[in-house]
């Protein structure tokens, strides 16, 4: 495994790396994953708020010795990472446009399937 063969702050990095890879493509892709893995097979929504959150994890844990003051944030992040996701879809959904105008369709059933109810009642209302 590559994180084996990095000193401990390179780990710390990669972790935070990872984590806010995973966020990112999430948040701002979310069609495009849940389209892969419609079409392809391919890893889930969940699957990759699992791995961001299992990194902003070991970031936190290893956050103490390098910079303390994030370690609440990134604690924070591995606990509510779906919601954090939740919000950053429902804000590309309604102010950024990163979407073809003609998947509205299927946008909405991604919504369905990997909003919680709330969320999805606000991205309707949007």
């Amino acid at each position: 495994q590559v994180l084996n063969d990095l000193n401990e702050v390179q780990q710390y990095h990669m972790h935070l790396h990872i984590g806010n890879a995973a966020l990112f493509l999430t948040g701002f892709f979310p069609d495009v994953i849940y389209t892969r893995e419609k079409q392809k097979g391919a890893p889930s929504l969940e699957y990759y708020e699992q791995i961001g959150s299992i990194h902003f994890e070991a970031a936190a844990d290893a956050s103490l010795r390098y910079e303390a003051d994030v370690t609440p944030v990134l604690h924070k992040l591995t606990e509510y990472f779906s919601d954090v996701r939740s919000a950053i879809n429902l804000y590309v959904d309604a102010f950024m446009n990163l979407h073809n105008p003609k998947s509205g369709l299927d946008r909405i059933e991604r919504q369905s399937a990997t909003l919680d109810e709330e969320s999805f009642k606000k991205s309707l209302e949007l």
